[in-house]
């Protein structure tokens, strides 16, 4: 029976761009699968989802979703401060 403390954790993006790093360098899958932890079905969906990208490329994701919620925080405050102007 696995506790919480034998529970795999989840890899960053840029852990899983090195493991599909260490696959392209010739490093079989089952090797990889045993050092990391991870299924076959695990590897293949880090593949698919990551594949041929640069660790460079893994923070784009995260960056863009700081602006995102950036320019929502700011598009919410200005309608918020619009209102309190017509009430006021």
């Amino acid at each position: 029976m696995r506790g919480p403390e034998n529970e795999a954790q989840p890899f960053t993006d840029e852990q899983i761009i090195g493991i599909l790093k260490e696959r392209e360098a010739g490093t079989p899958v089952s090797e990889l699968r045993r050092k990391h932890g991870i299924s076959d079905a695990t590897f293949y969906k880090y593949k698919a989802k990551h594949g041929g990208m640069d660790v460079s490329e893994g923070q784009r994701p995260k960056d863009r979703w700081r602006s995102n919620i950036h320019r929502l925080r700011t598009g919410v405050n200005r309608a918020f401060r619009r209102r309190h102007e017509e009430i006021a």
